[in-house]
């Protein structure tokens, strides 16, 4: 029964998801309580998705190290300095955070600065697209995320997180590098054979997990939008844009080596993982960050959806 049940679960892992979000802003309440572990449920959807990780597709990308390096280069270094480029263009003053825009610039650079939000290789198995590439891009970007986010955004862009780039980068190691050191010894200890028996439960885990993630998200949400209806739709207008900003330049970057690398660069670079960089900061920055993190997510959850057909035109196109 209790196997059924897991099966179920990752069947349907987005609906679920989405359906957390909904959870979370109809009963405000429960989006309160579940709040304060939100962090914890951050660090173990990170270790359920390193635990699943096939390490022996990581390892076949090596033949191609060029497109890795690229793909790594663009996520991490490019896609925040597009995002800070375009900004700046747009006229936006990122000296601070004393105003909500310039908080929901910060929030979107960071996004941009971010590895993939954890699901990314199981979307895109749904999108039809390299689902190595993308699980090498996600662990490779994960491992040098925390290096790499605080340098860029914090002394090299100057922006203000309420953290200096040390303090970041030590809470963002702490976070992944437990996740990550953990999930290796475990795949160890456990095998190979047990985990891929075993693979379904760890799966439902997961959506249990992004589920209740979903719903603590989504605590203030409610108020925010009941009180600032016209703030709020700027911040999921302004976060569409950027996921498709994102997708749509990675895309057309890297399109010579064919629409299916493209696609998958592209769509990596676009949905950051909001989840690990909310859990890190501070309790006192600027509440427009968390917020666009919140929000954030309606685009990471719809545009899989949305874009399904796009992107199977796109492929079969170029068969």
């Amino acid at each position: 029964m209790i196997d059924t049940i897991y099966r179920f679960l990752g069947r349907n892992a987005t609906r679920f998801m989405a359906l957390g979000l909904l959870i979370g802003i109809v009963i405000p309440p429960l989006a309160g309580v579940l709040r304060p572990i939100l962090p914890m449920v951050v660090w173990v959807v990170l270790y359920l998705s390193m635990l699943r990780v096939n390490w022996a597709d990581v390892v076949d990308w090596r033949r191609r190290p060029v497109i890795v390096l690229a793909g790594i280069l663009f996520i991490l270094v490019v896609s925040p300095l597009l995002m800070w480029g375009a900004l700046v263009m747009a006229g936006v003053d990122l000296s601070g955070m004393s105003d909500g825009k310039g908080a929901l610039s910060t929030g979107l650079v960071l996004m941009a600065a971010s590895s993939p939000y954890t699901a990314v290789a199981a979307v895109a198995i749904i999108l039809h697209l390299d689902a190595a590439l993308a699980l090498v891009l996600l662990v490779t970007t994960t491992i040098l995320m925390p290096i790499v986010l605080p340098w860029l955004v914090v002394e090299g862009l100057g922006l203000d997180v309420a953290l200096g780039s040390l303090s970041l980068m030590s809470r963002l190691g702490i976070v992944v590098g437990v996740a990550v050191t953990l999930a290796v010894v475990s795949r160890y200890l456990i095998g190979r054979e047990r985990l891929a028996r075993n693979s379904h439960r760890l799966d439902g885990l997961s959506v249990i997990m992004m589920v209740t993630f979903a719903i603590a998200l989504m605590d203030g949400v409610t108020a925010a939008f009941l009180d600032q209806a016209m703030h709020v739709t700027v911040i999921v207008i302004a976060a569409f844009i950027a996921n498709a900003g994102l997708q749509t330049i990675g895309a057309l970057a890297f399109w010579r080596l064919g629409p299916k690398i493209a696609l998958t660069i592209g769509y990596a670079a676009g949905n950051g993982n909001l989840a690990i960089i909310l859990a890190v900061l501070p309790a006192d920055v600027h509440a427009d960050i968390p917020l666009y993190f919140a929000l954030g997510q309606f685009p990471l959850f719809m545009f899989p959806l949305l874009l399904r057909p796009l992107f199977q035109r796109l492929l079969k196109a170029k068969a």
